[in-house]
């Protein structure tokens, strides 16, 4: 009998998960609404995130060039525009979730991207302290 992968349990709930959501497209204007949303991270969320970072001032480009998706890019923008937190967060939940009940990903695709993305923002402005975040107001 071959040993339990490390990981089996975390997969079956996580696909569990997926499929209750995705049950919910049965309904029309669920599947439609989040079909919206989904097509929002394809490009003018990704689109206005990419230039309110090249507008912001301390900005070197420093992972501009790296593909990793929009949560990847939401964790750079957050990391070099806090201020956009209370607007970025709900709105960049909803597009993962979204993608979640469209059968598109997996919740873990989300937040590894996002992990990611943070986490490279993060070495960037270590890598270059003279370029500091942008503080907006709040």
């Amino acid at each position: 009998m071959p040993a339990p992968r490390p990981l089996a349990r975390f997969d079956s709930v996580e696909i569990l998960l997926c499929r209750t959501l995705n049950q919910s497209t049965r309904h029309q204007t669920i599947r439609r609404f989040f079909a919206g949303v989904s097509r929002l991270g394809d490009g003018p969320v990704w689109y206005t995130l990419m230039g309110a970072l090249v507008a912001n001032p301390g900005w070197k480009g420093a992972v501009a060039s790296l593909q990793m998706g929009l949560t990847a890019l939401v964790g750079i923008a957050l990391a070099w525009l806090p201020g956009l937190s209370p607007l970025l967060l709900p709105l960049v939940l909803l597009i993962a979730l979204s993608r979640v009940v469209l059968g598109l990903h997996y919740p873990s695709d989300g937040l590894v991207g996002g992990i990611i993305g943070y986490g490279l923002a993060r070495l960037s402005l270590w890598l270059y302290p003279a370029a500091t975040p942008l503080q907006m107001a709040s």
